[in-house]
């Protein structure tokens, strides 16, 4: 295995689109043992990073960056799109990186 999508193996919300490798398991499980990891995408501001997004945005304001940020969601509700995904996380993005 690679530090590639195959790396991430199981997920949901935008993740199971996105960075799960089709039959990888499958294939995997029969050469060694290893346990399954599990990985959600969630809107900007709810998942793991949240806590940590407004120190991010205020350190490159104070550095003065100047350079390009930009929201690259993979995230999809339950039942929603993909589009739906980048929707709910869009008025965040901006009230950080705006």
């Amino acid at each position: 295995m690679s530090f590639r999508k195959e790396m991430i193996l199981f997920g949901s919300h935008g993740a199971d689109q996105w960075n799960v490798s089709a039959g990888a398991w499958e294939k995997l499980v029969n050469l060694i043992d290893i346990p399954k990891a599990t990985v959600v995408c969630r809107s900007l501001g709810e998942g793991h990073m949240g806590p940590y997004l407004d120190a991010i945005a205020r350190s490159l304001r104070d550095d003065s960056y100047k350079g390009v940020i930009s929201l690259e969601s993979v995230y999809r509700p339950e039942g929603g799109s993909f589009e739906d995904g980048f929707r709910s996380s869009v008025t965040k993005f901006k009230s950080l990186f705006g």
